[in-house]
């Protein structure tokens, strides 16, 4: 695993024999590293410990995002690492939060919460979500809900 400072010169230059693999690690932000394969593939990986494991990200693909943009990702999770998380197990959650819409979880909740506990109100409480969440923001994933939305629909009420 050879180290080096990544220059974008490097990264645009960078190759290895066919049918291996080499990761270049840079000397400028710890654990940033450009993996090459022998088809000329260049992914971002970011090299850190979360809970006394050793972990690998791979994180995105040279030129989708340059040097400077892997840096700074590398910089984030650094971060996140510092404050005890994991920026891979970050990343999955998140794509999974983003795949769930307002309308699908405004379900799950009825179904799972609302009528298995007895909830007197469950009938009342579908019928807001049918008549003023969905139709606003129902096909939305719940990620990208904003504050002003929710601010709208209550004032709409």
């Amino acid at each position: 695993m050879p180290k080096t400072k990544l220059t974008a010169a490097f990264v645009t230059s960078a190759s290895c024999e066919e049918g291996s693999r080499i990761e270049y690690w840079d000397t400028v932000r710890t654990g940033l590293g450009l993996r090459v394969s022998g088809k000329g593939t260049k992914s971002w990986v970011y090299w850190y410990r979360a809970n006394g494991q050793a972990k690998r990200w791979t994180f995105g693909r040279f030129p989708a995002i340059d040097l400077a943009g892997a840096r700074e990702t590398a910089l984030d999770a650094e971060a996140v690492v510092h404050k005890g998380g994991d920026p891979a197990l970050n990343k999955q959650q998140n794509k999974s939060l983003q795949s769930h819409t307002v309308e699908a979880l405004s379900h799950e909740f009825i179904e799972r919460h609302a009528k298995k506990n007895r909830e007197s109100s469950w009938k009342e409480s579908q019928r807001i979500f049918s008549a003023y969440i969905n139709p606003a923001i129902g096909r939305q994933p719940i990620t990208d809900v904003t504050r002003p939305e929710i601010r709208n629909i209550l004032n709409n009420v």
